[in-house]
């Protein structure tokens, strides 16, 4: 909140202070709500649920820390100004609500309000905390729940407005977007009366569960007071847009506006033709001279960048009145075929019976296990709500349903694997698994104990170094070779050449009639890894998981499973692929780096804690990508450091050698791009990652741009691809799904000895042609194999492809590499990956967001601040991402250490077997078994290093004594050799004196 109080006294000449910028000129009202004792709120602070505050009472509140009823108990402590709940609808209720008639909006208005109030009474219950003094240790701050959490709720209709489409001039300027605004002041009274802050980690922890509950509510009471029908419940996310009201109106209609695309869209990059012209008169195909031109088109001074911005910029229509609002979009032409009256009464509830009949428990749990390694009761209320049956047509169901349903499903099958919650503890630190993956656990624990001699292939550590790898990789992949364990775990930096590795392993185990199968769970990973000749076949885990699924898995005693990006890997998906391997008896090869991206929407960790637990696990200690010796001894220090002395040092490092920058997002995405295209310039191959698409959309239209204005393609056709952007010919874009229907031809220079590549996720390809039915043509960059991608497949899953997301960043490596994100938000395993592409360059450019500039609101008359941050607060930016290290642990390792802290506190655990101070009898048990067999382990390894030592010893001293013979007869063949030729000479002597 302190952004909106600074914009509002910077640009006091329109008074109100911060209550104006929220009430849009005084055109919308605020209303205070109360969670929890309202009694309580009126006497202490002076509001009342429902009613109205003024715009005075809200900014002396927020700034002064004074609310309408005083400073409550001692002085009032300024500061800390408050935070902004957003809460936002679904788009196609929003376009529902904006097209239907006044008693209609007025409905779904309450409605959406109802909903708001029950996620808001579930977010005090479970995060309306404060935190004291812990009387016994004045170290620790117990959490004190508040008796009432009191909200300023501003309501807003719209979306920021768009630029205008010259195309399209009857289309409105502002897109329907029903969203509220929740303003919780900064002090907020507790039980005594004193003004106190809120626990913001436990709000920030809990606010998806609230927020997840309002999307049931909406549409619950939408489908019992109005009839309204919805499509399927995205369980990630507990959305479902109303049914009727297609995607592509949908699209339509979320002109998506913010600080970024108005810089993106900036026109002084395109505009003066006649000087383009001039500047692309000697500039051929060349990439680098296209570039040289687009450079000195963008060469502006931030002043003329700061009037293109205030140029771009729309007045938000949030000032004019509903009605008025509404009567704008229902003559939009975007919504003419949607008519709100003929969605109403379609609901039936007897259309959802089977639904109702499914186990709830079940799919929540098997949702769970699949997504996370260990959850909290939070996720738990978050997968309820994702499964929830549809409305049953009779009950709507309350917040104390939902909680006892969430109770009633923790108590069938849930497993609490970390201690009870100290006072001074958020309710998130407890967590929980179910029995499935407790069952795998132990099912995985025996198969780690599978050894067989015919798992082993014998080879000698020169066979690898001829291969060109050093004797550290020699000696890892002999190991790795010669095992005779089912399950092995080899991890590597990166740049640490992998897969080179994994080629000569491929050939040595096929001369030992061996097969290799590869398996990732991308796509792109498979086929990478299928042209450097790792693996003979290589496979998704998808696909794999679903043929183990049908029985049609054709692996046997004498396949070996390489499996790839382990780490990028969810617990449940390498579990079912190392479960495969045993039933098949094949051996199996985790490759990977628990240092990297964690998997997406899955529960990680298991690759990390293997690698940690099974002594035999290997692995690279030398890098090879960058030039710079110590660069690279930077990357393994930034991988590895665990104090904050290393960390620093690291900072250090990238601070003094000019590799990090930060500043506002647009300063930072506009030095990106310069830096993007001196790269290009200079003849350097350069790849850009952005830490999500919304910050790599708008660089990717930048630097499509900036192409457009040096080819001079700026009027060239266009078709719609993914993202609301447009491609046109000579573009380079990515296909962001797998589709093994569209055909890929190879070209006929290229050699393709496993055949061509289908489509797949993470390919790039440059555009040859567009087509007006919405088709293009494409050759891909990395074998210059083509394609025809139809018009369906282009709009959905193409999107530009010049800058890419971190997890694009896998596997790649180019010349320079820049990375860009919020450093607030980036943590090491994010920044690790993103900082170590570029074998020359790497720069990180910490884009601090602009406050108040999203697409939910944003006051036009309001200048955004744009700043350049200095070397020292560059570095400390990326310090503290550095530090932020947070990695997935699985159910047992949370177990293992809740025992562990309850062993070095002096409380022996097996002083409480009933309940291990909260941790689950079984879950402990599992964890006790894992022990003995690590111990277990740990003796037969340290043996068989013993033994390999003492048989390597002996090898060693028979080779030395070898060699010593060899030196001997051949010293003796020698001396022959040299004997022989003194007869020779003296019998040729004795024959010249006869003569």
């Amino acid at each position: 909140m302190a952004y909106y109080e600074k914009t509002a006294v910077r640009n006091s000449e329109y008074g109100g202070g911060l209550s104006e910028y929220y009430s849009e000129r005084d055109t919308r009202a605020p209303a205070v709500f109360v969670f929890g004792d309202r009694e309580f709120a009126e006497e202490t602070m002076g509001v009342t649920h429902g009613s109205g505050i003024s715009a005075d009472q809200v900014t002396n509140w927020f700034q002064n820390a004074i609310s309408p009823a005083g400073p409550g108990v001692g002085k009032p402590r300024p500061g800390l100004f408050g935070h902004d709940l957003l809460v936002s609808v679904p788009k196609s209720l929003s376009i529902f609500a904006a097209t239907a008639d006044a008693e209609t909006a007025s409905k779904m208005v309450s409605i959406i309000t109802r909903g708001m109030e029950v996620g808001m009474q579930y977010l005090h219950q479970h995060a309306g905390y404060t935190r004291v003094t812990n009387k016994l240790d004045p170290k620790r701050k117990d959490l004190e729940r508040l008796p009432s959490m009191p909200v300023v709720a501003y309501y807003h209709h719209t979306a920021r407005p768009a630029r205008p489409d010259p195309e399209h001039p009857e289309y409105t300027e502002c897109d329907p977007h029903e969203h509220i605004h929740l303003l919780l002041p900064g002090r907020i009274a507790r039980k005594d009366g004193r003004f106190v802050a809120i626990d913001t980690k436990s709000m920030y922890h809990e606010s998806k569960a609230a927020g997840m509950i309002m999307q049931k509510m909406w549409r619950d009471l939408s489908q019992k007071e109005l009839g309204l029908e919805f499509g399927d419940v995205d369980p990630h996310t507990g959305i479902a847009e109303l049914a009727g009201i297609d995607r592509e109106t949908i699209t339509l209609m979320s002109r998506r506006r913010s600080a970024m695309l108005d810089w993106a869209e900036v026109e002084h990059v395109s505009s003066g033709a006649d000087r383009l012209a001039d500047l692309m008169a000697d500039v051929n195909d060349d990439e680098a001279a296209v570039f040289r031109a687009g450079k000195r088109v963008k060469a502006t001074n931030q002043k003329r960048l700061d009037y293109a911005q205030r140029d771009s910029r729309q007045k938000k229509g949030e000032t004019m009145h509903y009605d008025e609002l509404r009567a704008e979009w229902r003559a939009d032409p975007r919504l003419a075929h949607v008519h709100p009256e003929h969605l109403m009464g379609r609901f039936d509830p007897n259309n959802y019976i089977k639904e109702r009949d499914r186990d709830l428990a079940f799919d929540v749990f098997a949702h769970l296990g699949e997504t996370t390694a260990a959850w909290t009761r939070a996720d738990l209320v978050e997968a309820t709500i994702g499964y929830w049956p549809t409305f049953d047509g009779v009950n709507v169901p309350t917040l104390e349903d939902i909680e006892a349903q969430v109770d009633q499903i923790l108590a069938e099958g849930g497993y609490q694997c970390t201690e009870d919650r100290q006072p001074w503890e958020r309710e998130g630190k407890v967590r929980y698994t179910d029995a499935v993956t407790l069952n795998n656990e132990e099912r995985l624990r025996h198969i780690c104990n599978v050894r067989s001699a015919h798992l082993s292939t014998s080879v000698h550590r020169d066979f690898y170094l001829h291969r060109g790898l050093t004797a550290q990789q020699a000696e890892v992949m002999v190991q790795i070779t010669e095992s005779d364990r089912l399950v092995n775990i080899l991890q590597g930096p990166a740049g640490s050449r992998k897969t080179t590795s994994l080629k000569a392993f491929r050939e040595r185990v096929e001369a030992d009639g061996k097969r290799v199968v590869l398996v990732s769970t991308a796509k792109s990973a498979v086929n990478e890894a299928k042209h450097a000749g790792a693996a003979s076949e290589a496979r998704t885990i998808a696909s794999v998981r679903l043929a183990a699924f049908e029985g049609k898995l054709d692996w046997d005693h004498n396949t070996i499973v390489l499996m790839d990006e382990a780490g990028m890997t969810g617990n449940t998906a390498m579990f079912d692929i190392i479960d495969s391997a045993d039933r098949a008896g094949a051996k199996i090869v985790a490759i990977g780096d628990a240092s990297q991206l964690e998997p997406v929407r899955a529960g990680g960790g298991l690759f990390a804690r293997l690698y940690a637990q099974l002594p035999w696990s290997q692995s690279f200690g030398e890098v090879f990508r960058q030039v710079d010796p110590k660069e690279r001894a930077m990357t393994l220090q930034m991988r590895d450091a665990n104090t904050t002395q290393a960390v620093a040092e690291v900072a250090d490092w990238y601070s003094q050698n000019d590799r990090l920058r930060a500043g506002d997002e647009v300063s930072m995405a506009d030095a990106l791009v310069r830096d993007y295209c001196d790269a290009i310039v200079e003849g350097n191959s350069v790849m850009a990652f952005a830490q999500t698409w919304d910050i790599a959309d708008p660089l990717n239209l930048r630097i499509q741009r900036i192409y457009a204005a040096a080819y001079g393609t700026q009027d060239t056709m266009t078709i719609p691809i993914g993202h609301q952007a447009r491609a046109r010919v000579g573009d380079i874009v990515v296909t962001t799904e797998n589709d093994f229907w569209i055909q890929v031809t190879g070209d006929p220079n290229e050699k393709y000895p496993d055949g061509v590549d289908s489509v797949s996720n993470k390919d790039r390809w440059r555009v040859q042609a567009v087509h007006v039915d919405g088709t293009m043509d494409v050759k891909r960059l990395s074998d210059q194999a083509t394609a025809h991608l139809p018009a369906a497949y282009v709009e959905k899953n193409v999107v530009l492809g010049y800058v890419g997301t971190f997890h694009a960043a896998q596997g790649a490596t180019v010349h320079t590499g820049l990375a860009i994100g919020d450093p607030e938000k980036l943590s090491r395993h994010a920044m690790y990956p993103g900082m170590t592409r570029g074998t020359h360059m790497n720069r990180f450019y910490a884009a601090v967001p602009i406050a108040g500039q999203d697409e939910h609101h944003m006051d036009p008359e309001l200048e955004p601040i744009q700043e350049v941050y200095s070397r020292d607060e560059a570095r400390s930016m990326f310090f503290d991402a550095l530090m932020r290290h947070d990695e997935d642990r699985t159910a047992l390792q949370h177990a293992e250490r809740a025992l562990r802290e309850m062993l070095e506190a002096g409380r022996d655990p097996m002083l409480y077997q009933d309940d291990f101070r909260g941790v689950h009898p079984y879950v402990a048990q599992l964890v006790f078994a894992w022990q003995d067999s690590i111990k277990q382990w740990n003796t037969e390894w340290a043996e068989e290093v013993s033994t390999r030592d003492d048989i390597a010893q002996e090898h060693a001293r028979e080779q030395a004594h070898s060699r010593e013979l060899a030196r001997m007869r051949m010293e003796e063949r020698d001396a022959a050799r040299e004997r022989g030729q003194e007869r020779d000479a003296r019998a040729n002597d004795d024959g010249a004196i006869e003569l």
